[in-house]
Parts: structure tokens; C-alpha cells; sequence
């Protein structure tokens, strides 16, 4: 656990204490509920939440996201029993609230515009980003693909990419997913993103889990 300062551009966190927490102090239980950082992904079916094991297998439930986006450092909580230091998952849910889905626009060699939202920089690093899809690597990424990213908030417009799945297709679809940053309707703010909720037909607004909601 640690307590500091976040500097203004979210990039850096100057520590002024740092304790030691024992997560779950036993080896197994019936009901686990664990929420943090995956640290390391084996293959599809294993990965580490904060250095514990986690099982997933055709019964784990997904919330708020898909199998195919769990990579390292994407936030989520996972529910399920513990056993022999295992966490059997029985529900994943998706805590990173970034993501992004539109036709790419440009791509410099460091960072990535798309088509809809012209103020968004979405930042990648290969040491970090992992790329799918229609690409083996950020390189290959041009603007005749269509492009999913997960990643986390460096700047009030700015998206620092975890992963892009690449679709070789046009499309000129675009979803933005995250924090409101101002919430006084008709006009809200994501990312820096203006949306005028009018624009949005009333039978489309829907909870992250697909349930009908309204605007306000």
C-alpha cells in the first residue's frame, strides 16, 4: 500500500509511505472477492491479481468486458472460492473504465489519433502495449484499421493504450467508455470528450452490465 502525492499529469506518484499488506492471510475460503492489477497472464485461462493465482474456466461470468481484453495491468475484481492458494473464478469484473473503439485516423510511431474524436491522443509503448487482431504490432496500425484500446488516463485527454485489437475493416462507429468528468446534461464530458446527450436516442442508454437505463 502506498500513500503519496499524484503529480498533475498522473504519470508519476511520489511516495511518502509504503507498507506491506497481506491480501488474503489464508489458503482457502468460500467467498473471495479480490480487486487490483492482473501482474502476469499465463495463457487464457490463468493469470495473477496482485501476485495471486486466479483460474477462469467456462463457468467464470464476464462484467463490463471480455475474456479476450484480460492483460496485464487492466484493473479488475474477481469473485470466487480460494482453494490451496487458487482463486477459482466464478464472476471477473472490469474496473478499467478507458476504452476506445473507432476507425484510426493517424498513427506517428508513438501515438495514435482515430476519426470522431479529434482532441483524444492515445499514447503506446511496445514495452507495454500488446497488440491483436489484424496487426502483430503497433507498427502495422494505419488508417484503414478500426481499433479497440483499453488502457488507463495519463492526461485529461490523453489514453495510454494496455491493448489494441485490430480489425482490418471501415467503420465509422465510435465508443468511448469512462469516468464523466463533468455530468451536467445535455452536455457531458469523458476524457476530455464532449457528448451532447440530446443527440442520443432515449431506448440507447444502457448500464456497462446491458441494462436499459435512463439519461438522468
Amino acid at each position: 500500500k502506498v500513500t503519496g502525492i499524484l503529480s498533475l499529469n498522473y504519470g508519476r506518484l511520489t511516495a511518502e509511505k509504503i507498507e506491506r499488506v497481506d491480501l488474503l492471510g489464508v489458503t482457502d475460503a468460500e467467498e473471495v472477492e479480490l480487486e487490483g492489477i492482473i501482474t502476469e497472464k499465463a495463457s487464457d485461462t490463468q493469470l495473477s491479481l496482485n501476485g495471486v493465482p486466479v483460474v477462469l474456466d467456462d463457468l467464470t461470468d464476464f462484467s463490463g468486458g471480455d475474456p479476450s481484453e484480460l492483460e496485464v495491468g487492466i484493473w479488475v475484481e474477481i469473485e470466487g472460492e480460494l482453494s490451496a492458494g487458487l482463486l477459482y473464478a466464478s464472476r471477473v469484473i472490469f474496473q478499467n473504465d478507458l476504452k476506445v473503439e473507432a476507425q484510426v485516423e493517424t498513427n506517428n510511431g508513438s501515438e495514435i489519433t482515430v476519426d470522431g474524436l479529434p482532441s483524444l491522443t492515445i499514447e503506446y509503448n511496445d514495452a507495454i502495449t500488446k497488440v491483436t487482431g489484424d496487426a502483430n504490432s503497433t507498427a502495422e496500425i494505419t488508417a484503414i484499421h478500426y481499433i479497440k484500446v483499453l488502457g488507463r488516463q495519463m492526461g485529461p485527454d490523453t489514453l495510454e493504450a494496455i491493448h489494441i485489437i485490430v480489425k482490418d475493416t471501415l467503420s465509422d462507429t465510435v465508443k468511448l467508455q469512462g469516468t464523466l468528468e463533468d455530468d451536467t446534461p445535455p452536455i457531458v464530458t469523458v476524457l476530455d470528450q464532449e457528448i451532447d446527450l440530446d443527440s442520443i436516442p432515449d431506448e440507447n442508454f444502457e448500464s456497462p452490465e446491458g441494462v436499459s437505463v435512463t439519461q438522468v
